[in-house]
């Protein structure tokens, strides 16, 4: 009788106990290399490193010459540094380019009444940067200084960078595609081309009297 209150007593036992649940509901996911490597260290997950940024992978190295940096001005790592001087450099390309086109100009449209003008070092013409030497009475120097104060107003408060565009970027009102990697390249090239052709222009005006057209022998 024992014996069968007891048999009895394990079987009510065995019924009572819960089933076990689904195996692969209880399965945890696997744990990957670095969280298991982080958890056995105590601390979080090791982080992936960020892209280190490289000017010379960026639009406007020329192929014949490389990156050309012999100064290291641009140094890895630095975007808002590069950012910066990529603002300045198409801005002073942009310049450098109007003004040689200007200096070409203005040896066939001026004014008349014009004379040359005795400079500290050597002579200039009328025409080129000794233009610049002529006073025109107080309507020219109106002029003079209003278009300086356009010029300020729009550098500092118009023509302003912006993380969020390229460098250079101030507008497009015509909705020309200039921001292809084909046109960004032309024009720093070609601004680079115009800031020594107009500081040539200048110097060699200065030392020889002649304007940009007159230096081609005309």
């Amino acid at each position: 009788v024992k014996s069968t209150a007891r048999a009895r007593a394990r079987r009510c036992q065995r019924l009572a106990a819960p089933i076990p649940a689904d195996a692969s509901k209880t399965r945890k996911p696997p744990v990957k290399d670095g969280e298991a490597q982080g958890k056995a260290s105590g601390g979080a997950p090791p982080k992936r490193p960020k892209p280190v940024f490289h000017p010379r992978d960026q639009v406007g190295v020329i192929p014949q010459l490389g990156f050309f940096d012999p100064l290291n001005q641009a140094p890895d790592g630095k975007l808002q540094k590069w950012r910066s001087m990529r603002e300045g450099e198409i801005k002073h390309g942009r310049v450098a380019m109007l003004a040689t086109v200007g200096l070409i100009v203005q040896h066939f449209i001026h004014r008349p009444d014009v004379q040359e003008i005795p400079l500290y070092y050597g002579r200039s013409s009328p025409f080129g940067i000794g233009a610049l030497g002529i006073f025109y009475g107080p309507e020219g120097f109106l002029q003079l200084i209003g278009l300086a104060f356009f010029f300020v107003v729009m550098e500092f408060f118009v023509w302003t960078p912006d993380d969020f565009k390229e460098p250079g970027d101030y507008g497009n009102p015509l909705s020309i595609p200039l921001y292809t990697p084909e046109m960004r390249y032309n024009e720093i090239t070609n601004g680079r081309a115009a800031m020594i052709s107009a500081v040539v222009i200048i110097f060699t005006e200065f030392g020889t009297g002649k304007d940009a057209v007159q230096q081609l022998g005309f």
